[in-house]
Order: C-alpha cells, then sequence, then structure tokens
C-alpha cells in the first residue's frame, strides 16, 4: 500500500495533470501505443536482453 501523503512535483502537476496549463496527457497516450514504446516496455517486463528467448541464452548472459 502506497503513502497517502505523496505530493506531485510542480514539473509533474503542470504536465500530468487534466486541466493543467500544459498538460502531456494526451502525447502520452499516444505514445504509448507505438510499437517502438510497446516493445520497450515488454523488454523492461521481461528484464532479459533483446533476442533473449531462450533460456539458455539468458542463463549463459547472466552466468548461473
Amino acid at each position: 500500500m502506497l503513502p497517502v501523503n505523496l505530493e506531485l512535483p510542480d514539473l509533474a502537476r503542470n504536465h500530468l495533470l487534466p486541466g493543467s496549463a500544459f498538460f502531456m496527457g494526451d502525447y502520452l497516450g499516444l505514445a504509448s501505443a507505438s510499437p517502438e514504446v510497446v516493445n520497450m516496455v515488454e523488454l523492461l517486463r521481461s528484464n532479459r536482453p533483446l533476442g533473449s528467448n531462450n533460456d539458455e541464452v539468458w542463463r549463459l548472459f547472466i552466468g548461473r
């Protein structure tokens, strides 16, 4: 559970909250659907280098 006393810095508040003068959420939404971003998120979630779908390659890469 996250603490309830979190506060956004001014930069985040100006760009990430709907209704703010410099709201970037719509642009971020468009970018998040691009194939490049989807692939990058998949790689980050897998925590494996590109092309390491093979468990043996991954085992050799991490040295176990």
